[in-house]
């Protein structure tokens, strides 16, 4: 009753990736070890049956996967909790309560988050989306209900310049990156946003990101909604509506090119341009919003590598830009992408560096 045999299967071989990989483990190293690290990999990866592919190695391959089937895991238990526990903690009273917090039929928002039932059927991802653009801007959490509801979604085959206005339409809402995680959670991403098909469950082998690329977009795009550096904060609020949706987009799609042989700087501007072009956005905004993405790691790059009070460093780094304005967008979205990578990394040393190089 509570789950089709489709969603089991999906559940349960996910399990059994995960048990595969944990076995391969203790057997390479000789003990109990529940951390894929990078001595193993290789040797795990070859176990696993992955093979290196012109543009994914066997080790980009079977991480890759393994994060796929943790995400499905996760997806699949906690709707799961959420469902058999509902029946325990049912109380009668609280149904005449319900109508207090309904905003319409079968959604309800209680204490920011949005609800609604189980039974509720699913809806074309057209009219999905125009209701979350409906919803009231203090809505920052969606229950495990609406989680499920969302992920059965009917998609359609191609998108259709409908379907493309009303993506447009949620890509400048203020409140985004809820409705983006969400997307995320129920498993629609790539289908509302194909452009993100790479970066899905994409690992990063850097040392650095201590997330894959799909994760750390989306959580720039919260570092965004939350600022905690104040002088950062006033720069952004200085903007008007439609730059700050662009410091949105830019955070959100800024490793969009990430997971091709082009270097995803190149790649990662190509493709927002050809994106933002199919939305229809104005021209001006697209090649702002296109060299934020081109560039957006250059400003920590100069300032944490090279000498800032050098004239030529800070005249080739000014060439690259052009305008007061673009300095203070990249500004904030390589606040935004640097606190993304972990909640220590952002260091006072780090924004003395950023904000010392921006005035100069």
């Amino acid at each position: 009753k509570e789950f089709s045999e489709e969603e089991y299967k999906r559940y349960r071989s996910s399990l059994e990736y995960i048990f595969r990989v944990r076995n391969y483990l203790h057997s390479i190293s000789k003990k109990k070890l529940d951390v894929v690290n990078f001595d193993i990999l290789p040797e795990l990866s070859s176990k696993m049956g992955f093979k290196n592919r012109p543009r994914l190695t066997k080790e980009r391959q079977c991480m890759s996967k393994l994060i796929e089937c943790l995400h499905n895991v996760h997806f699949f238990s906690t709707i799961m909790v959420k469902k058999f526990t509902r029946k325990v903690l049912f109380d009668a009273k609280n149904i005449s309560r319900l109508k207090e917090y309904r905003i319409k039929k079968n959604l309800y928002v209680y204490e920011n988050k949005l609800y609604t039932s189980f039974n509720a059927k699913p809806k074309t991802l057209n009219n999905l989306l125009k209701e979350l653009i409906s919803l009231p801007r203090d809505v920052k959490h969606f229950d495990r209900s609406y989680v499920e509801y969302a992920s059965k979604t009917k998609l359609p085959n191609k998108q259709t310049k409908e379907l493309k206005k009303t993506i447009k339409q949620l890509l400048y809402k203020q409140n985004l990156y809820p409705i983006i995680k969400l997307l995320y959670n129920a498993r629609l991403f790539q289908s509302v946003l194909p452009v993100t098909k790479k970066i899905v469950h994409q690992p990063q082998f850097d040392g650095y990101h201590q997330h894959p690329v799909d994760i750390h977009s989306i959580k720039t795009l919260k570092k965004l909604t939350n600022i905690k550096d104040d002088y950062v904060k006033d720069i952004f609020n200085s903007f008007d509506a439609k730059e700050k949706t662009l410091v949105r987009l830019a955070c959100l799609f800024h490793d969009v090119g990430k997971g091709r042989i082009t270097d995803h700087h190149i790649a990662g501007e190509k493709l927002f341009k050809n994106m933002m072009t199919s939305f229809d956005l104005d021209k001006n905004h697209i090649q702002l919003g296109a060299l934020l993405v081109r560039h957006h790691n250059m400003m920590s790059k100069v300032a944490s590598s090279e000498d800032i009070y050098s004239e030529k460093v800070i005249l080739s780094f000014t060439a690259l830009l052009q305008t007061k304005l673009a300095l203070k967008m990249l500004y904030v979205v390589t606040y935004a992408d640097i606190s993304a990578v972990g909640e220590s990394v952002y260091k006072s040393s780090t924004a003395s560096l950023l904000k010392q190089l921006y005035l100069l």
